[in-house]
């Protein structure tokens, strides 16, 4: 019997609830009702059934990112029970493509996305880019290669307006484009020409650094391989146990797979960190630790990380012409900074042990320790820190108070880096949107500002 005087709405003889009256008799468990019958699997009820308001139309979700349900009426294209993207589904559930790697240059930005997408902006002479707008810069992301949807990784070369890139694929294969200059830095046997498709070289491969003038490249086999200047004008193979490669403008640095370093190219300011300033087109060891898991190779300066289980030491050598090693520096009495350069063998930056990546630009360095804080420090003429002013730094210092940063990516006068939900912000030049904001933003983006790419 329904008892109304009591507040019965239901009675069908027992007090289990979910089987359409609750255990109190007082709701028949109909979502919209205004009562939230658990007992029904009801997670809300806002007395309505229309979705779109905090309260699904079936009362069993509340609409927010990271229940494990798709919530369409709020916009959502995904849900796996998280918020911290990266995973296939981005940090707010409305996108299931995220930026995956983001690589910079000499004003110029590349990104991949997770499904195998590749974007560029910036610094586009003689569309080096791959995109079109012949000569003009592109400000915005834009989609390059367009039947090509299998990227994994796209490196700029440091030659400005004869610059040339390389790809890899999802399926290990290398390709090559752009400016092949006079020493061939394509790769496909011919100088002075610009390469427009894609050139595939053979075999498979693991890294490859595009810099000036030249090319390195490792095989999935740890073979070692280089072409472009004195060294060719296709891949030149020698050695192997070789890891992967990191270079950005005249020198490049290679870890081997049993954990020694070694570096080549250009030996200014003792950048290959052998202790003299003697440059040399084939790998140099570097000392004798082989604890190196990390290398990147800037403008005249290297930094790499040393430790275990992924993380360890920061460490820096070559020029600190603006405190880009990350060393204290002391005042002279007229008040001018007095750094330590042309440091030739590799010294420690600070005490830390928590550094797991780090990059180099021209004249200044990014790096993220395992707590996900990323830190800048060097020429910050432009904003390339990111620290809101355009004063220089020398030692690390930690950019906002965001702990989401899983990578960066340190260029000529700008940065870009990725959070943990996918999404790639930049800071730094941006004079021909290498930053990724298009007009009317200013031509310095002095602290990270998100690139919105289609």
């Amino acid at each position: 019997m329904i008892d109304t005087l009591v507040g019965e709405v239901c009675d069908d003889g027992d007090q289990l609830g979910g089987d359409g009256c609750a255990a109190d008799c007082r709701s028949g468990e109909v979502c919209g009702n205004g009562i939230i019958d658990a007992a029904a699997g009801e997670v809300c009820d806002d007395s309505d059934q229309i979705g779109g308001d905090g309260c699904s139309a079936n009362c069993r979700s509340d609409e927010t990112c990271g229940n494990s349900v798709i919530d369409t009426p709020v916009g959502e294209v995904c849900d796996d029970g998280g918020t911290v993207g990266g995973d296939g589904c981005n940090s707010t559930c409305t996108s299931t493509v995220e930026v995956t790697r983001v690589t910079v240059g000499f004003g110029d930005t590349c990104a991949v996305l997770s499904d195998g997408r590749g974007y560029c902006w910036g610094v586009n002479y003689d569309n080096t880019l791959g995109v079109g707008n012949l000569g003009n810069p592109v400000r915005t992301p834009k989609q390059i290669l367009t039947n090509r949807t299998d990227w994994v990784a796209i490196y700029n070369g440091a030659d400005g307006d004869d610059a040339h890139r390389c790809g890899l694929t999802k399926s290990q294969a290398l390709h090559c484009w752009g400016a092949n200059g006079s020493f061939g830095k394509v790769g496909n046997g011919a100088t002075n020409t610009f390469v427009t498709s894609p050139y595939a070289h053979t075999n498979t491969w693991r890294s490859v650094a595009a810099a000036r003038g030249f090319t390195v490249g490792i095989r999935a086999d740890g073979t070692f391989c280089h072409w472009g200047v004195n060294r060719g004008t296709t891949p030149l193979c020698t050695t192997t146990g070789w890891g992967s490669v990191a270079g950005f403008y005249d020198h490049v640095c290679l870890i081997k797979t049993d954990g020694s370093l070694w570096c080549a190219g250009s030996g200014t300011d003792g950048k290959l960190g052998r202790g003299d300033i003697v440059g040399n087109d084939t790998p140099q060891r570097v000392q004798l630790a082989t604890d190196w898991l990390a290398v990147a190779a800037g403008g005249s300066h290297t930094c790499g990380i040393r430790g275990t289980n992924g993380q360890g030491s920061l460490w820096c050598w070559g020029d600190n012409e603006y405190g880009q090693l990350g060393f204290a520096s002391a005042y002279t009495n007229d008040g001018t900074v007095n750094f330590q350069d042309n440091v030739t063998l590799p010294q420690q930056v600070g005490t830390d042990t928590s550094w797991v990546a780090v990059s180099a630009g021209l004249d200044h360095v990014c790096a993220i320790k395992a707590d996900d804080s990323m830190w800048c420090w060097g020429q910050n003429n432009r904003g390339q820190l990111g620290l809101d002013d355009t004063t220089i730094r020398t030692q690390p210092t930690r950019v906002a108070a965001s702990s989401q940063w899983t990578a960066v990516a340190a260029g000529k006068s700008y940065s870009c880096a990725l959070q943990v939900d996918g999404s790639v912000f930049c800071f730094g030049s941006n004079s021909f949107g290498e930053a990724g904001q298009p007009p009317p933003a200013p031509t310095s983006v002095l602290s990270p500002l998100r690139v919105t790419i289609p």
